[in-house]
């Protein structure tokens, strides 16, 4: 059995934009014990991310991106391609990176927060038809999102001809701490890291208190979300803004 072994002294250091997607009710949905659920599963994840494609650009060369470090919107004003893409069984992560003494430009944050919203509505609308047109039961509703910054880490192997490999995969708080806003409030189901600071028309600024695992942290939620979440509930998961 091959070992998990890496590299400390090739590790990287930058600064990234984190997403963490995940399906709600992925779960109960698989596993139901209806036969026409299992056929379903491969055309239901397909689908999920066909809608998310067609919002990212697909006009940068592959090789390009591996290359370089990626701040601005593609000429179509999509937002690139992320530089990894790593699927988590009922959702997604992905991660735009710069250098780390680069920061994001405020438009890029802004687009990936933007993108991430359209996904989340344009999904809402077709996850119902798709379930009339697969007649299963519980198809999954909507999709919670989760979106961090901060500085990551790359995994490198180690490598016995040259001093320089491909990144296998990154690790950093902000990888975290996507997952986490993904899951504080369900209800809810878009959480900001309130460091990407995006300026957005309907987004409010607050504290996310006793985050799972980690600490309390600024977020940026959009309002009208807020009216899904019960008063006692949201009370107890967010605090006003720091000052």
């Amino acid at each position: 059995m091959p070992k998990l072994e890496f590299s400390a002294r090739k590790a990287t250091t930058h600064k990234a934009i984190v997403v963490s997607l995940d399906l709600a009710g992925f779960s109960t949905f698989c596993n139901q014990p209806e036969p026409a659920v299992a056929t379903t599963v491969p055309d239901l994840i397909k689908r999920v991310f066909d809608t998310l494609n067609e919002l990212l650009s697909q006009t940068l060369d592959e090789g390009k991106v591996r290359n370089t470090f990626i701040s601005k919107p593609a000429d179509d004003g999509k937002l690139p391609l992320p530089l990894l893409n790593k699927f988590t069984g009922d959702g997604a992560l992905m991660i735009w990176l710069r250098e780390s003494d680069e920061p994001f430009a405020q438009p890029f944050c802004d687009l990936v927060v933007n993108t991430m919203r359209g996904f989340q509505q344009k999904l809402a609308a077709q996850l119902p038809e798709w379930e009339k047109e697969w007649r299963v039961r519980k198809v999954p509703r909507k999709v919670r999102v989760g979106i961090a910054t901060g500085i990551v880490y790359a995994l490198r192997p180690p490598h016995a001809f040259t001093g320089w490999t491909d990144p296998i995969d990154y690790v950093g708080y902000c990888i975290n701490l996507a997952v986490r806003l993904q899951s504080h409030c369900p209800d809810l189901g878009f959480i900001v890291h309130g460091n990407l600071h995006p300026e957005i028309h309907g987004m409010e600024r607050l504290t996310a208190l006793k985050l799972k695992g980690t600490q309390d942290e600024p977020v940026a939620l959009f309002t009208e979300d807020v009216q899904r979440v019960q008063s006692s509930e949201f009370k107890r998961k967010f605090g006003p803004p720091e000052q």
